[in-house]
């Protein structure tokens, strides 16, 4: 009887070790966004797909595990060997829950947090919702989780705050916990009477929402792009190049063609890339698209007189060719190089933005930096800059400047505020009409979008960082879309006293989130329990929703 338990007890420990190694394999696979399956996991399959294939290699060199299939493929039905697709979907299901019990556990002992919605339709064409958490933990650290991904049938407003109530309700969650919102400014999420954002603040006043700051960088540019003639015709001949170009495989082989001749006769150990397309909706594509092109401009029109001069091309692409090769003059030159610095710029902003430990303070100070810096591209020294790298790019690629006649615009048509000749004359004119009117028409878009008036709470944020006594009433402005979350009145004495410490400490504006780093490490925290709060809710409050973007990606 012994020895029967005692092999029981062997063999039971056996299978536990087996389990603990495939879900550590269906782990890792999560981790590195691998597919599990293969189309055919037979036993006379060459490709049983990733999972099965991992562990017949991780077997070779595990002989218990080797063991455990031989026992599986000797008796099929009678052996469990864990390996078949619904046992794949159970440890991934229960390591999700594993996972997502921990996540909630956490929101549950920070007791603050906010959340950022998306939606985006699969391969089947169902909407599905990423819902993702932001929380500050104990040790004062912002954590961005990904709560759940679930397909929804109705996107409207109700149909998505039905929803997060539900989920809520599922993992314990209480919606008077929430403190903030992260949405893009669509208006089904940030309608200002029907939107999610304002149907969950009916329900919790409270939850502050914030337009998502990718997405408000990105309308910047889109708003320029339609407001000056010059750069909306630019791009509009850049999406034309990219369109002909790798409309066809015949026109793309023979740029890669060109391009990789080019670069070994200058020797250059470039990486090859090819033109990019456009988007409205992510930004970042526009600086990779100025930057490809800056870079291969003289093979693009090296490929496009290949064309019209080559009697293998009929004559329709000839001709289109011939048109394109004519916008390439003097003037798309300095729009090129003017939007491959500028865009440049604006992107290491935008990928900033995206840190997912960013606060809402940081993000801010950056946006005003970028404004600052823009500012500074208005000398006449940076346009100089600008228009030599120009000339010099026109002179390598053979495009001579020369003053065009003037067409002067139908008044019927010289409606637009911001309306810039078609044709235009002189470097001054260049510089005047298109260089300053964009520079400003992107400046006067990110103030408006960036404004503290589109977003109060932001004026009063910066008392934080740090404490200073004389800002004791912008405290009471922050305090009060808190009521009821700490001791309004004690705060106060309790920032007077951090103020003074901070000030005697010899610690300067740092920023809010490292301020409040320094304060946990060093048992602040403890000491000053409203201001504890406070900081733990300006940091819980979202930046932008890419962390829910990244989602689907995974």
């Amino acid at each position: 009887m012994k020895k029967a338990l005692s092999l029981a007890n062997k063999e039971r420990q056996s299978r536990k070790d087996i389990v603990y190694l495939l879900i550590n394999v269906v782990i890792t696979l999560a981790q590195l966004n691998l597919p599990f399956r293969g189309h055919n996991e037979g036993e006379v399959s060459t490709n049983k797909g990733i999972f099965k294939g991992i562990i017949e290699l991780i077997s070779r060199y595990h002989p218990p595990l080797m063991i455990h299939l031989q026992k599986g493929q000797a008796n099929p039905k009678g052996y469990p060997s864990y390996l078949s697709p619904t046992s794949q979907n159970e440890m991934i299901q229960y390591s999700a829950e594993i996972l997502r019990e921990d996540i909630i556990e956490n929101i549950q002992i920070a007791h603050f947090f906010s959340i950022c919605l998306d939606t985006t339709p699969d391969i089947a064409k169902k909407d599905q919702l990423s819902i993702v958490v932001r929380y500050v933990n104990i040790n004062g650290e912002i954590i961005e989780s990904l709560l759940d991904l679930i397909e929804v049938a109705n996107c409207t407003a109700v149909g998505l705050v039905t929803t997060i109530v539900e989920v809520f309700s599922k993992h314990g969650l209480l919606i008077e916990s929430l403190r903030g919102q992260g949405y893009d400014g669509c208006a089904t999420m940030a309608g200002r009477y029907n939107g999610v954002q304002n149907l969950i603040k009916v329900k919790n006043p409270k939850a502050y929402f914030v337009h998502c700051y990718v997405h408000r960088l990105n309308l910047v540019i889109i708003d320029t792009c339609k407001r000056n003639v010059i750069t909306r015709n630019f791009f509009g001949i850049m999406q034309k190049l990219y369109a002909f170009i790798e409309g066809s495989t015949k026109r793309h082989g023979l740029f890669k063609d060109i391009q990789m001749k080019c670069y070994a006769s200058q020797g250059e150990g470039k990486k090859i890339g090819t033109l990019k397309s456009l988007s409205d909706t992510r930004w970042s594509s526009r600086a990779e698209a100025c930057q490809v092109l800056l870079e291969n401009i003289s093979v693009l029109l090296k490929v496009l007189d290949s064309i019209i001069y080559d009697g293998k091309y009929d004559s329709g692409i000839a001709s289109d060719a011939f048109s394109l090769s004519k916008c390439i003059d003097f003037q798309f030159c300095l729009c090129l190089v003017t939007f491959t610095d500028i865009l440049k710029l604006c992107n290491i902003i935008s990928k900033y933005l995206q840190n997912e430990d960013l606060n809402i303070s940081s993000a801010s100070l950056h946006i005003e930096s970028l404004i600052s810096t823009l500012q500074g591209y208005t000398t006449e020294a940076y346009f100089d800059q600008l228009y030599l790298q120009a000339e010099k790019i026109a002179e390598n690629i053979g495009v001579t400047y020369s003053e065009p006649r003037h067409r002067k615009v139908p008044t019927r048509l010289d409606d637009s505020e911001h309306h810039v000749p078609i044709v235009l004359t002189g470097k001054e004119r260049m510089k005047e009409q298109f260089f300053n009117d964009v520079i400003e028409l992107i400046k006067e878009a990110l103030q408006s979008r960036f404004s503290h008036e589109t977003m109060p709470l932001l004026k009063s944020i910066e008392c934080l960082n740090p404490p200073k006594a004389e800002n004791i009433q912008d405290l009471r402005v922050l305090a009060s879309y808190y009521i009821g979350d700490f001791d309004a009145d004690l705060i106060e004495y309790e920032y007077k006293l951090l103020a003074k410490l901070i000030e005697l400490s010899n610690i300067g504006k740092i920023g809010i989130h490292k301020l409040y780093l320094y304060m946990v490490k060093e048992g602040i925290a403890k000491l000053y329990p409203n201001l504890n709060i406070l900081y733990r809710l300006i940091l819980t409050l979202p930046v932008t929703s890419s962390a829910c973007e990244r989602s689907f990606q995974h």
